[in-house]
């Protein structure tokens, strides 16, 4: 395994055996897969000015549930679904 500081590691050069060196040691390749998946629906949100906690309010669900939903990518019909919360609360501001 390679071993680098953050400020050594670029986006596009992270492959499985990266790690950062910080509190504890962070597989960061799959950080970042966590953060890129349902990019149009984190997309969509922002672009609209809407939080997670008001989809959530609307859904029902904690924030937590919504966070655990995203870190996988959803299928067609779980991302509609949310992009019409999206765009119902937006409508509204």
């Amino acid at each position: 395994r390679t071993y680098r500081t953050a400020a050594e590691i670029r986006y596009n050069e992270i492959d499985d055996d990266d790690y950062i060196i910080a509190n504890h040691q962070v597989n960061v390749k799959r950080r970042i897969k966590m953060q890129l998946a349902n990019k149009e629906v984190r997309a969509a949100a922002k672009a609209i000015g809407v939080r997670f906690w008001q989809i959530c309010k609307v859904l029902h669900i904690s924030e937590a549930t919504l966070t655990r939903m995203l870190r996988e990518e959803l299928s067609e019909s779980e991302k509609l679904e949310l992009l019409a919360v999206i765009n119902e609360i937006g409508g509204e501001q």
